[in-house]
């Protein structure tokens, strides 16, 4: 019975590769691709972060924001020295269509990044933003389960950090999404994976409809660096999250350093070591 067991396995991994739903384990490339109009004074840690562990790495970037707000004048520049660098492979440039909804606009620049992880060769796929890090041991473990496992759609924890040395111990019940497994007829689709198994950003959502296998990445941690900015207002005023003036305020508020004592003290947040080593932040 093993053998047969084993012998109907291979099958149906053999029919399955045909059909090219699944990739086999040494065949496996990742592709990350970064979304990029402001935060960039961290993106450079951040790709560190996760460059040993990918095979191609590309920045999607846009001159405005979501409301026709400027980039920094610098930010292609840095951009090219991080190419050169060796740090990105692929640079491509995103015009926001103002017709479009915010978080409209945001799921087409993710599908650009998309496609050029597909047409670069890659089976794998995670989006990113300046602003994310991971522990690269851990995200080698869970890559190398992924890719044994043909898990299709996975996801872990996030720990969101107020400042680089200051990371909230209240863990929601908002998840990031990790890796995909991805084809040619992959996208981004907010309206896709309604029962998901976890509550995720609907601008990364990807639906592969014909073989699907969901794994919760329980021993990984999204590192979210999400208070550290040179300019914490201009993010939340351009976030595609359409938040209001009460919630931009309630977030600079829990960000200004006078609550960090407080916070220490009755344990919502903890004194942490620069274990990304990002840089200084004016």
């Amino acid at each position: 019975m093993p053998k047969l067991n084993k012998l109907l396995k291979n099958i149906v991994l053999s029919v399955l590769k045909s059909f090219n739903l699944i990739t086999d384990p040494a065949k496996a490339k990742l592709g990350i691709s970064y979304s990029v109009w402001d935060g960039e004074e961290l993106l450079e840690a951040s790709i560190k972060s996760v460059r040993e562990n990918a095979d191609y790495i590309n920045v999607v970037w846009q001159k405005k924001s979501w409301y026709g707000i400027d980039c920094d004048e610098n930010l292609e520049i840095l951009l090219m020295q991080l190419k050169e660098k060796g740090l990105i492979d692929e640079i491509i440039f995103f015009e926001p269509d103002f017709n479009l909804t915010p978080q409209q606009n945001e799921v087409n620049k993710r599908n650009l990044g998309l496609k050029a992880v597909i047409k670069a060769g890659c089976s794998h796929f995670l989006m990113m933003d300046c602003d994310e890090f991971y522990d690269q041991e851990e995200f080698k473990a869970a890559k190398e389960f992924i890719y044994k496992r043909f898990i299709t759609h996975s996801a872990c924890i996030i720990e969101d950090y107020f400042a680089v040395n200051y990371r909230s111990t209240v863990v929601g019940k908002y998840y990031v999404p990790f890796i995909y497994r991805v084809n040619s007829k992959s996208k981004t689709d907010v309206k896709a994976n309604k029962n998901l198994f976890c509550h995720i950003d609907a601008t990364r959502k990807i639906a592969i409809k014909l073989f699907n296998r969901y794994w919760f990445a329980h021993n990984l941690v999204m590192h979210h660096y999400t208070g550290v900015r040179k300019n914490k207002k201009r993010k939340l005023e351009n976030s595609s999250a359409l938040l209001n003036s009460d919630s931009i305020n309630s977030f600079l508020n829990a960000y200004d350093e006078n609550n960090y004592k407080e916070m220490l003290k009755d344990g919502r947040l903890v004194y942490v070591e620069n274990k990304f080593n990002i840089p200084p932040i004016d």
